[in-house]
């Protein structure tokens, strides 16, 4: 796993701080195109949003994202066609029964959009209930071997053009009261947790044969790291940092590979089989069975800005 050298990350803040205070941010605003991929927003905004992944961590931006010297990283706005930038308080899953809340912070983007992950993978295995269990992805990586899934997140640019999008959900952890996780209230919160999904292009609803659901051949993948694995902090009045698999402080707790601890990151491989059910004498249609293949341990270390302007 590589080393972030030279990289204060306290520092890193301030200086952040400071430029968002003295200087502003002006991000352009592009013209909204709904392209396939990315929906429609049908509610209505007070705010529209950007986020930037900063430099020298594990998630990078590639040469046709837009690069921001003050702040040090890509700039990815929910202005632009097949981005998606949002925040909101919104329900979690109930815990025994009890309605929760968190806010999540939402960054997402749609093919040709591509970010890089940089990571060094621990290790993977199949799941011992699945039979005949694959990781099926493009580039001729061995379906054999549980470790093509961490190879595949590590070597090629996401999505990949066989794929649809990458979604980032970066939660605050549970409450049963709205307020006590308002991003509006609050200055530095602990308890980060993310899933990220390498989804592949949807099916078609609806269908009647295996080919007209167009299921893709290869594996998407969900990845993660539970609720103890970084911090939020809000930095500026309009202004919140996300930052994954780190400690406030600390450039890098990173304890080296193959060792367990409770700064690693999940992940897991699911591919769909066509199943066709007989309605009637006459009539058939096609549906899918999930089946979850791989399960992988590595670390990822990354911070995104979320950064908000008034429409």
């Amino acid at each position: 796993m590589k080393k972030i050298y030279g990289l204060k990350f306290l520092g890193l803040v301030a200086i952040l701080a400071a430029a968002l205070v003295f200087i502003g941010i002006d991000f352009v605003q592009g013209q909204v195109k709904i392209q396939k991929g990315k929906p429609p927003w049908t509610g209505k905004q007070k705010y529209t949003w950007s986020a930037v992944i900063l430099e020298g961590f594990d998630i990078r931006g590639i040469e046709a994202a837009r690069y921001d010297e003050t702040l040090r990283g890509w700039v990815y706005e929910d202005l632009e066609s097949n981005v998606n930038v949002n925040v909101e308080i919104r329900r979690a899953p109930f815990d025994d029964g009890v309605e929760m809340y968190w806010t999540r912070f939402t960054f997402e983007i749609f093919y040709p959009i591509q970010i890089d992950l940089e990571f060094d993978p621990y290790d993977a295995w199949f799941y011992p209930d699945t039979p005949d269990a694959q990781c099926l992805y493009p580039g001729g990586l061995d379906s054999g071997d549980p470790m093509s899934m961490l190879y595949f997140m590590r070597d090629s640019l996401h999505p990949h053009p066989e794929y649809d999008s990458v979604s980032f959900r970066i939660n605050t952890d549970r409450s049963v009261n709205p307020d006590d996780i308002d991003y509006e209230q609050w200055t530095y919160l602990e308890n980060l947790g993310f899933t990220t999904g390498i989804k592949t292009p949807p099916m078609t609803w609806g269908a009647s044969t295996c080919e007209e659901l167009n299921l893709s051949e290869f594996s998407s993948i969900e990845f993660g790291g539970d609720n103890d694995y970084g911090y939020f902090e809000r930095i500026g009045p309009d202004t919140w940092i996300a930052v994954a698999g780190m400690e406030k402080g600390s450039p890098d707790a990173y304890s080296g590979p193959g060792t367990i601890s409770e700064d690693d990151a999940w992940a897991t491989d699911c591919y769909q089989i066509c199943v066709v059910e007989q309605i009637n004498k006459k009539k058939t249609r096609a549906t899918y069975d999930a089946i979850f293949s791989a399960q992988g341990q590595f670390d990822i270390k990354f911070a995104i800005l979320f950064i908000r302007t008034e429409i």
